[in-house]
């Protein structure tokens, strides 16, 4: 979340984050406050897990967004409270999915013996870390690498593909065509700056062409 409002910011786009929802008091919000983020928390202790859900979704709408970045929150989101949200849910994974969804990533792509690891940004849409892939940063695995060196490695690409994603899907310049990502010669807006390109390379990240 930080990074995605940092660089945002760094590069002067014209993105306004409208809000930061968690789903308890933590870091997220008390950064989302201290960098005058509009933050609330729909506390999931507070509520019944579908009472929750509910409560949830009424305050993503509430804040009417373009585009909604799950940024570390953990919760499986139901259809039956978020269909009408999905289209514009994108959402980031430690690996190159289709490999190795859901959680243990590093873990279980050691234990395969993979050479190549990384993290994907991709659409919210049904079963778990599904949705079309917008982009992946990819390494190479480290002889001596243990689940926890590996994470740090992946964490760090994570934080370089999810802002540049998010401004991608803003500036129009990837498109959802047919279920499939991809990129767009034309872009909505003007504010696509040389900065972006030079920063993060979207040419050879996944993307149907």
């Amino acid at each position: 979340m930080l990074s995605i409002i940092k660089t945002c910011r760094a590069f002067e786009w014209p993105i306004e984050v409208l809000g930061v929802i968690a789903d308890k008091k933590c870091e997220a919000t008390v950064n989302a406050e201290k960098m005058g983020v509009r933050n609330k928390v729909v506390n999931k202790e507070d509520y019944k897990p579908v009472e929750f859900q509910y409560r949830l979704s009424e305050s993503i709408k509430e804040v009417n967004p373009d585009l909604i970045v799950l940024a570390g929150f953990m919760a499986i989101l139901k259809e039956q409270f978020f269909h009408d949200l999905f289209h514009i849910m994108v959402n980031i994974h430690p690996s190159l999915l289709p490999k190795f969804p859901g959680l243990n990533t590093h873990k279980r792509a050691l234990e395969s013996k993979e050479t190549v690891h990384g993290a994907s940004v991709h659409s919210v849409r049904g079963p778990i870390d599904s949705g079309p892939i917008i982009c992946q940063g990819k390494l190479n695995i480290r002889s001596n690498d243990n689940p926890e060196s590996l994470g740090i490695r992946v964490l760090k690409i994570e934080h370089m593909i999810f802002p540049m994603a998010v401004g991608a899907v803003l500036s129009g310049k990837v498109r959802l065509v047919d279920d499939k990502w991809t990129i767009s010669n034309h872009l909505n807006d003007s504010w696509y700056k040389a900065d972006f390109k030079e920063s993060y390379d979207f040419s050879d990240c996944g993307f149907s062409s």
